[in-house]
């Protein structure tokens, strides 16, 4: 009874957590929301199918080369034998040709001896299966890069956020106490609604700003592969991918076109191109295959296939083929040309990739400068505007300013600070494309 007991108590606990843990959230690092995607974006587990199809792929051109064996039964039953009429001195006499049953069991074995179509054909499915692979690697980056972009635009949304909520409590103080001054007749009644609508206003913002976060939790659960319903909790903060950013190293790496995954794939393109050249030099060249075969044969009346003491009527033949096209009018010396030009074509392309990658590493490094001089100024702009908007509020309280002048410097720090958080995302989004150009998954 105890056992029993323990047993649906496991049961049980096993059912809530399954039930349980969509409702669960999820505490995600970037480190960790990238790590999940690794196993679960749907782009990604699609070109890992990819690789796996291209390795069975492999197997199958291979089997080609391999031995093949064949065997056939087949089974007549003629419901009127034919007959045939013969003359002989004068008369003519008919003669059934056939037995009723006829059983034919046939064995083949074939072998590949050398065909310049497989050799290449095997060659090929392999290149393929590097593009498979070389894809997945590409995919992974772009990944990468994706999520890093969502995840600092949660960031973001979720400082402009905190930035509204403290903003909107210091108004609402301020009104409350410019309440006040009205009643006492210190101040009148135009600032006092004044600071009404600037609550309204930053209310409104506060709600579009939300909704703006929902949406970019939603990329990134999507990029993540992770149910959209699912809760998250972003971890990091954007002072931790700022505070220890070293501009001059991340624009001192140096550039290996050959890593690049665009370059990759080029150069995939390139060989596949050259294997066409090698197809149709091949073409040229004979094919030769040997095969066995063994059949017996039984020609009986009756159903006979199953009597031990039934004739079966044996034979067996092994073969050479060996078949050489001869004239073909030039077509395959056209299709040769035409192949040269596409691979000429195939180096061409890989070149042009190399040099556009070149040049966009030499911009992105141009853009993540920019990225942080833009940022080292918005900083300053942010705290003067602070300093204003602080010695405003002093004031507005003293009596010196109105409302109005308190609202334009209080509009004039949110703006900056605004600016400032998007100066910090287009500084991140810039390092990011920079390192997926470099293929520098470490530093992403």
């Amino acid at each position: 009874m105890r056992k029993l007991l323990l047993s649906l108590l496991l049961i049980l606990n096993i059912v809530v957590s399954a039930f349980g843990q969509k409702d669960s959230t999820m505490n995600l690092s970037l480190k960790q929301a990238r790590e999940y995607a690794f196993e679960h974006n749907y782009d990604l587990i699609n070109a890992k199918l990819d690789i796996y199809k291209a390795k069975k792929r492999v197997w199958e051109t291979t089997a080609i080369g391999l031995p093949q064996v064949n065997t056939e039964f087949s089974h007549n039953y003629s419901i009127k034998i034919g007959s045939q009429v013969i003359e002989a001195n004068g008369q003519t006499s008919t003669f059934k040709f056939g037995k009723t049953n006829s059983t034919k069991i046939d064995l083949t074995v074939s072998q590949l001896i050398f065909s310049g179509d497989y050799i290449v054909g095997l060659r090929t499915s392999k290149i393929y299966k590097s593009l498979s692979e070389t894809q997945k690697n590409k995919t992974k980056s772009d990944i990468i890069q994706n999520i890093n972009d969502a995840y600092y635009s949660v960031l973001v949304a979720k400082e402009n956020i905190g930035i509204l909520n403290n903003s909107i409590d210091n108004t609402k103080k301020l009104l409350s106490e410019t309440e006040l001054m009205v009643k006492a007749g210190v101040a009148d009644d135009i600032s006092y609604d004044q600071l009404q609508v600037t609550v309204m206003t930053l209310e409104n913002s506060l709600s579009s700003l939300k909704r703006q976060e929902s949406i970019a939790k939603y990329l990134l659960k999507i990029q993540m592969g992770l149910d959209i319903d699912n809760k998250i909790i972003l971890t990091d903060s954007l002072n931790y991918f700022t505070n220890d950013l070293d501009v001059n190293q991340e624009i001192s790496y140096k550039f290996t076109p050959e890593n690049q995954p665009d370059y990759m794939l080029a150069k995939v393109q390139e060989d596949l191109q050259r294997q066409n050249v090698n197809l149709h030099k091949v073409a040229f060249l004979p094919t030769i295959s040997a095969f066995y075969n063994n059949q017996s044969n039984l020609v009986e009346d009756k159903f006979e296939v199953f009597n031990s003491s039934s004739k079966w009527l044996p034979s067996s033949m092994v073969g050479v083929s060996i078949k050489l096209p001869l004239f073909t009018s030039g077509s395959r010396l056209a299709k040769l040309s035409q192949a040269r030009v596409d691979y000429k074509k195939a180096q061409n392309t890989r070149e042009k990739v190399s040099q556009s990658l070149r040049m966009a590493v030499i911009q992105a490094q141009k853009d993540l400068l920019t990225a942080n001089e833009t940022l080292i100024k918005d900083k300053l702009n942010r705290k003067l505007t602070k300093k204003i908007y602080d010695q405003s509020t002093v004031k507005f309280q003293e009596g010196v300013i109105s409302s109005t002048e308190l609202t334009q410097n209080q509009n004039q720090y949110f703006q900056s600070l605004n600016q400032y958080y998007q100066s910090v995302f287009n500084l991140l989004t810039a390092k990011n494309k920079l390192n997926r150009l470099l293929n520098n998954y470490e530093k992403q």
